[in-house]
């Protein structure tokens, strides 16, 4: 309950989104912060109906549209924004909407709101790194170093507080922006170069976005080496990503400066394929360089003009820019985050509770829990016991990936795995990977002795966040039950170079122990010893 309401709070509460998008032009009303994500059976959910409202321009929406297009095919709820959601119309589809007058009207008001994106993304870049980035790291400095053992319980609560407003109102707004800016750009070149070259161009748009420069999430690679060869401590490694955590959202899972043997297992586990991480992110840029050089000669021979290439690769290098971007700022909203946490932690030893209980509260109960401690406590009982619950239904996989209104009693099924040696996944990162299945626990802070991990190893999750990318790029392969080409774990994978695939149920599907081969440019998982299921 505390990472949910700390996540709503933050972003839905008019917070990042419907600031950090109204500073890009959309037309976001109060609606928007009113159930926009919603917790079902202990499982967060998004409501489509609402999400669309958040990239509304000021042209009447197809909403009933994008419903019928995820019935037809539930996939297409995972990011809505790159395929469901319009990001561009032409006056032709306008017309035929809205007549002459009305089309020509909402044109001109997206020629308006294209031209202020194209505009926003020349900025912002030197915006983050001239005031934003510097201001951050002021302030995260300024508060990690803020003793809180002198301040009252009160005085604490404060605090938290501080943290979520300057989460919601600075750090998270610039996340929504660089992360739009990136999603924007990245659907306009894919779906133009996949207009261009119906048959290679689906599997070259993950190319482009391997090897991007800026990342502060691919420093770590880097980082670990030099700590190994003495050039920073280990101390300088914690104090810069000691933040970090397999699920960096979920505030009550502790961070890897929490747990002192945590370093000393990713250094185990990924000394072997650290030899040069350096010369491995200059590989990945040599492949998109390359795919970049291939796709700009096979437009050309396809006849597309100068002029039209020129434009595709101004706004692919937007796309580039704002997707590593995004890394880099959820790293520092996750350092925020470790803030949320540490005072959490102060206040429940304080009040004598379990670490632990204190994140079965939400963020408004804090002064209730300071007023009148039983109560709250009741309220933690009660919630671990729907918890419980939840955990069950979610290892049953019984809850489905969206529900409709019209399909409530799929609500609690387990799905039907059928008996398969070969699955069909959604590539989102490309290459070929053979390994052994290694299934991890996503409560987990990093692989423990019982999991380790070798690089001969395919990594099979839930979901891949920013923390766990020492552990992605250690391995040979990735398979997630959940996200896409622009997903967080999309993006580690490819600044790793290996291979990673999305399917459904796959912490059902696959076996730990058994030898797969994932192929990152098809989607296939092929099992090919061991058990299957």
């Amino acid at each position: 309950p505390m990472s949910f309401g700390i996540f709503c709070h933050i972003f839905a509460n008019e917070g990042g989104i419907q600031l950090g998008r109204r500073a890009l032009g959309y037309v976001l009303g109060d609606e928007t912060s009113d159930g926009l994500f919603e917790l079902v059976c202990g499982q967060p959910y998004v409501n489509l109906e609402v999400d669309a409202k958040t990239f509304s321009i000021g042209i009447p929406l197809d909403i009933q549209g994008y419903i019928d297009a995820v019935k037809a095919s539930p996939q297409r709820a995972i990011y809505p924004e790159l395929g469901l959601y319009e990001q561009e119309w032409s006056l032709d589809e306008l017309v035929a909407r809205f007549g002459i007058e009305g089309g020509a009207r909402h044109h001109e008001r997206f020629l308006e709101f294209f031209k202020g994106m194209v505009r926003e993304g020349g900025a912002h870049l030197e915006k983050f790194s001239t005031e934003v980035e510097p201001h951050v790291q002021q302030y995260l400095d300024k508060e990690r170093d803020t003793s809180l053992t002198t301040l009252s319980d009160a005085e604490i609560a404060d605090k938290i507080h501080a943290y979520l407003e300057h989460l919601r109102t600075f750090s998270c707004v610039h996340f929504v922006i660089a992360a739009r800016l990136g999603f924007f750009f990245t659907e306009r070149v894919k779906s133009n170069i996949v207009r261009f070259l119906p048959e290679e161009g689906q599997a070259l748009v993950g190319e482009l976005l391997r090897g991007l420069d800026g990342s502060k999430i691919a420093r770590q690679a880097i980082d670990l080496k030099r700590m190994l060869q003495g050039a920073i401590s280990r101390e300088q490694f914690l104090r810069a990503y000691g933040h970090l955590a397999s699920n960096e959202l979920e505030i009550s899972l502790p961070r890897l400066a929490d747990d002192p043997s945590a370093l000393d297992r990713l250094v185990r586990d990924t000394n072997g394929s650290l030899a040069d991480p350096l010369e491995a992110f200059r590989e990945q840029a040599r492949r998109r360089k390359h795919a970049e050089s291939h796709i700009k000669g096979r437009l050309g021979q396809a006849g597309i003009s100068e002029g039209i290439l020129q434009e595709l690769f101004r706004e692919l290098r937007m796309a580039q820019r704002y997707l590593s971007l995004r890394e880099t700022i959820k790293y520092y909203f996750a350092a925020e985050y470790a803030l949320i946490r540490r005072a959490l932690t102060v206040l429940a030893e304080r009040l004598n509770l379990c670490q632990a209980d204190l994140f079965y509260l939400y963020p408004a109960e804090i002064p209730e829990l300071l007023k009148d401690q039983d109560v709250a406590v009741l309220k933690i009982e009660q919630r671990k016991e729907d918890r419980r619950l939840a955990l069950a239904l979610a290892k049953r996989k019984a809850m489905p990936k969206v529900i409709f209104e019209s399909a409530l009693e799929e609500i609690g099924k387990a799905p039907k795995i059928e008996p398969s040696r070969e699955f069909q996944g959604i590539p989102v990162s490309s290459g070929d990977a053979v390994g052994m299945v290694r299934i991890m626990d996503p409560d987990l802070l990093f692989p423990t002795d019982q999991h380790e991990l070798g690089a001969n190893d395919v990594i099979v999750v839930r979901a891949a966040n920013l923390g766990m990318f020492l552990t992605i790029w250690s391995a040979a392969g990735l398979i997630m039950e959940t996200g896409g080409i622009l997903a967080h774990g999309a993006c580690l994978a490819r600044e790793s170079g290996i291979a990673a695939v999305v399917l459904e149920n796959a912490t059902a599907l696959l076996s730990n122990g058994s030898m797969v081969r994932v192929n990152g440019n098809s989607g296939k998982v092929s099992v090919l010893a061991g058990r299957a299921t």
